[in-house]
C-alpha cells in the first residue's frame, strides 16, 4: 500500500478540496514529504478503503513517522487498470480498515 500512495501519488493523488489554490499547496506538500517519507514512516494506517465502479478511494490515510509526526491524507485513483490491479493484489473490500507496519523498504520508489 505504500507504493500505492508513492509511485501513484503524481498522477492520481488528489486532496479532497474544491479550492484550486489550497490543493496546489497540498500537491506540493505532498511531493515535499515524499524523499523523507520513504526514508522515516514507522507506520501507515488506512481508514474507508473503497471502490465503485473504477474509482477506489483511500481515505483517512494517517501516516507516523520516525519522529512521532503523523501526516493524513485522502486519495483517489481513478485509471480503471491501476484500480483492478489493487484490488486484485490486496484483496480490498469496501471500507475495509487495515494497518500496515513498515519495517523496511526493499528498492526505489517508481
Amino acid at each position: 500500500m505504500f507504493k500505492l500512495i508513492e509511485s501513484n501519488r503524481r498522477e492520481v493523488a488528489r486532496v479532497w478540496n474544491n479550492e484550486r489554490l489550497i490543493w496546489r499547496q497540498e500537491k506540493e506538500l505532498i511531493r515535499s514529504e515524499r524523499l523523507e517519507l520513504f526514508n522515516e514512516v514507522r507506520s501507515i494506517t488506512i481508514f474507508n478503503v473503497g471502490y465503485d465502479w473504477d474509482i477506489l478511494e483511500i481515505n483517512d490515510v494517517e501516516i507516523y513517522k520516525v519522529d512521532g509526526k503523523r501526516i493524513s491524507r485522502d486519495f483517489s485513483v481513478t485509471n480503471s487498470k491501476k484500480v483492478e490491479a489493487i484490488k486484485n493484489s490486496i484483496g480490498l473490500l469496501p471500507y475495509r480498515m487495515a494497518y500496515y507496519n513498515v519495517r523496511k523498504f526493499r528498492g526505489g520508489v517508481g
